[in-house]
């Protein structure tokens, strides 16, 4: 494995103090896949107060955390004392932390697999959770319980999708259930922290399905989605102009700045742009309905129309997007079932039969469980559509019975009935 040279001093230095000194997290992941990274984390037995005397120049602000911050060779490095965490008071942080020696305590307390690897410092890996195995197949999975750690902190909901779209890898069956079970946790954290992870995302935020499904059904997203991204992405479709644009990100630093008397004077002040046009400007903006005016007992500028028109087209965006991928996913998934059937029948298919397949998959079934049908009518010398699809009947009526212990499906329920009525008339 090639050294890293950052990592290979600040260990040697911890062991001189005697002192273990662990790569830890996104670091060792992105090393491990021959990803560039630019910020180290570690973890250690060291306490805070004991890397005072070989580290004065760092910075101990959170020491309370076991977090000490430092900047080696102009290269950030969180070290993080080795750690226990207990019950979280506010679905983000821990409510009890106890400090440990042990890697094994330390591992449980983290989000994903792929990320509670450690790499000593001979960089032998170690692995309490697969982790290596889930980098190799690109899986992102929880540690332990998905429902669990997505109680401790919901914000690993947004994280799961984020390095879905940075490395490629895909979410694993029981960590995508919980999430789509447990989106609605979202609501309990800070928009601000929302935010930061969208800005992270913002390039991702179209090319993922279900990630956009959550954000839509999220009653914070209004607040969760970063305005100016929206607006300098959207802005044509609203058919706004480039000076436009500018005026709007202007008037939206000013409110930040809790100034809400805006004028064309101030504006003027602000931009390279003449009163004269400014006054146009926000004259249209106004009469569109994007920029309101609060006539109130103080006169004060809102962007919350704009700001509704914005998110509302993001929704429609994303609609658009949701059915161009169903529709592409539900096309090649109908091609694979098409070209088998036609090879275990060896005849091109009718139009009726093409349509019946559609239905069948509209129903729910799956391509193996129609294929299934197909093999099993064959089985019996049956080649006919309408073979496959009563055993599919079949199929349904036998899932119905095991969940409820009735069948939903007329035509197994007018068996029923009929041997239920031979029994009736039978001597008693």
């Amino acid at each position: 494995m090639q050294h890293l040279e950052i990592f290979d001093e600040l260990a040697e230095l911890f062991n001189k103090n005697g002192y273990k000194l662990f790569l830890v997290g996104g670091s060792v992941r992105d090393y491990l896949l021959g990803k560039e990274f630019f910020d180290y984390d570690f973890v250690s037995d060291a306490l805070p107060s004991e890397m005072r005397s070989f580290l004065p120049e760092a910075n101990y602000r959170f020491e309370k955390y076991g977090c000490v911050k430092l900047k080696y060779k102009n290269i950030k490095c969180d070290i993080t004392t080795l750690r226990e965490e207990e019950s979280y008071i506010d679905s983000r942080h821990p409510d009890h932390i106890k400090f440990t020696t042990s890697l094994e305590k330390d591992f449980v307390r983290r989000d994903f697999t792929i990320n509670a690897l450690y790499l000593d410092k001979d960089y032998n890996v170690i692995d309490y959770c697969h982790g290596q195995d889930d980098l190799k197949n690109k899986i992102i999975r929880f540690i332990g319980d998905p429902v669990k750690r997505i109680n401790e902190d919901p914000l690993r909901i947004l994280r799961a999708f984020r390095f879905k779209e940075k490395l490629g890898f895909e979410i694993d069956e029981n960590s995508l259930d919980a999430i789509l079970k447990n989106y609605h946790l979202i609501n309990k954290l800070n928009p601000q922290k929302i935010n930061e992870e969208m800005r992270k995302m913002k390039n991702y935020l179209l090319k993922n399905y279900f990630f956009s499904i959550i954000i839509i059904m999220s009653s914070v997203q209004m607040e969760a989605l970063d305005f100016r991204y929206l607006l300098l992405e959207y802005y044509k479709k609203l058919r706004l102009s480039e000076n436009e644009v500018m005026v709007i990100l202007m008037i939206d630093h000013l409110l930040e700045q809790k100034n809400t008397l805006i004028t064309p004077d101030l504006l003027s002040l602000k931009m390279n742009i003449s009163s004269k046009e400014l006054d146009k400007i926000l004259v249209n903006l106004l009469e569109r309905d994007l920029i309101v005016y609060d006539m109130g007992k103080k006169v004060k500028v809102s962007l919350k129309s704009l700001h509704k028109k914005l998110y509302e087209t993001f929704q429609v965006a994303l609609s658009k997007e949701q059915e161009s991928l169903v529709s592409e996913k539900k096309a090649a998934y109908l091609k694979n079932i098409y070209e088998v059937f036609e090879k275990q029948l060896n005849r091109t298919l009718s139009p009726l039969e093409f349509s019946m397949i559609g239905e069948w998959v509209n129903d729910g079934f799956d391509d193996e469980t129609i294929i299934r049908a197909l093999n099993e009518a064959l089985s019996k010398g049956k080649k006919t559509i309408r073979s496959v699809d009563r055993i599919l009947v079949q199929y349904k009526a036998k899932e119905d019975m095991e969940k409820t212990g009735m069948s939903n499906v007329k035509e197994v329920w007018d068996d029923d009935m009929e041997s239920l009525l031979e029994v009736a008339k039978a001597k008693w």
